[in-house]
């Protein structure tokens, strides 16, 4: 007898299908936005990343419709050059993937009718303790073409000439003095004008004011053979002097030191003076200073006694009707003074 043995074996059956991928979502939210103006000429574009998108093709004119600029993968694009000014720009995003592309819609932007003012300066605005060889330089000005440079010690200072570059080298500078200086940026809309920046170079300061004086300022009974002096000015070279009385105070000398001699001075008498320090850098003009000199005393007045004998010529003489005869004695006594005549006989005695 025969004997079969079934065994039910499943059948799996596979079914292969393809997937379609869809294209990509268009480009949004441009920057900058669609119509917008007074956009600087060094703006850099972007946009939203848009779903599904592998590539994105740029497109950018002066003109409609842009030209191919290239194919990207970021969602920026920073021109290498600046936008020229003055102008109206169109531009369009294309979103690609393997499965196709997507046209974007077409922007336009406009930069402004001039190149903006020029910024950054170096030396910054105000600077002190300059180098003498400083080089001067500013940021670009986006959509400039040219600078107009002035520079000076003057304010405003004087032009110096055009150019494309934003450095300039003015050359070796004089020491401790303020310099004045603008840039213009220039483009096809004209010429911006710029802020005027100032510094100041390194160099030795001005000399300080005089102080402390002697005689102090307003003394009285001051001896009249007082030596003018005051202390030590500061980075002074040396000192101009001022002095006189009856509120005139001329330039009578210079000296190195912080002393002056007036010679023997007047009784009674104000004084007024002043002290100019110095140096390369500066004239430091002092204070007023005045002092009235000692009063002649009593003493002062008594007559010299003299220390001999002594007979004078008589004056005039010869004479007609009356002579002058100076003498004078060592001490106080009592005088006979005999008068003769060209013989020797005695005319007259006076005592």
């Amino acid at each position: 007898m025969n004997r079969f043995l079934f065994i039910a074996i499943p059948c799996l059956v596979l079914s292969f299908f393809s997937v379609s991928r869809a294209q990509p979502d268009p480009a949004t939210n441009p920057f900058p936005a669609n119509n917008a103006v007074d956009v600087p000429a060094n703006v850099i574009l972007s946009w939203d990343q848009a779903n599904g998108a592998e590539f994105y093709d740029l497109y950018v004119a002066s003109f409609e419709p842009p030209i191919f600029v290239g194919a990207l993968t970021d969602t920026f694009y920073d021109q290498p050059f600046d936008y020229d000014i003055n102008l109206t720009y169109y531009w369009r995003v294309d979103t690609r993937n393997a499965s196709g592309s997507t046209e974007g819609e077409l922007w336009q932007f406009t930069t402004p009718d001039m190149a903006p003012q020029a910024t950054n300066p170096f030396p910054a605005d105000g600077a002190t303790g300059v180098a003498i060889d400083a080089v001067l330089s500013w940021s670009p000005s986006p959509g400039a073409w040219w600078y107009d440079l002035s520079f000076g010690t003057t304010n405003p200072p004087p032009y110096v000439g055009f150019q494309a570059e934003t450095t300039y080298t003015p050359g070796t500078l004089g020491e401790n003095l303020t310099y004045y200086w603008q840039v213009n940026p220039g483009s096809s809309g004209g010429s911006t004008e710029g802020e005027i920046w100032s510094f100041t170079t390194i160099g030795g300061a001005p000399p300080e004011p005089a102080v402390n004086p002697q005689p102090a300022h307003e003394a009285v009974n001051v001896p009249l053979n007082s030596t003018l002096s005051w202390d030590e000015s500061a980075n002074a070279d040396f000192y101009e002097i001022h002095f006189g009385a009856s509120g005139e105070t001329p330039l009578i000398d210079t000296v190195f030191t912080p002393a002056f001699d007036p010679g023997l001075l007047e009784y009674s008498t104000l004084y007024e003076w002043r002290v100019h320090a110095i140096n390369d850098y500066g004239n430091a003009r002092g204070m007023d200073w005045e002092f009235t000199t000692e009063i002649e005393s009593p003493a002062d007045e008594l007559p010299v006694v003299p220390l001999t004998t002594t007979l004078g010529q008589p004056f005039p003489n010869p004479f007609n009707a009356e002579t002058t005869i100076p003498f004078s004695i060592a001490a106080s006594q009592h005088v006979t003074l005999s008068i003769y005549d060209i013989t020797g006989r005695e005319i007259t005695k006076l005592s």
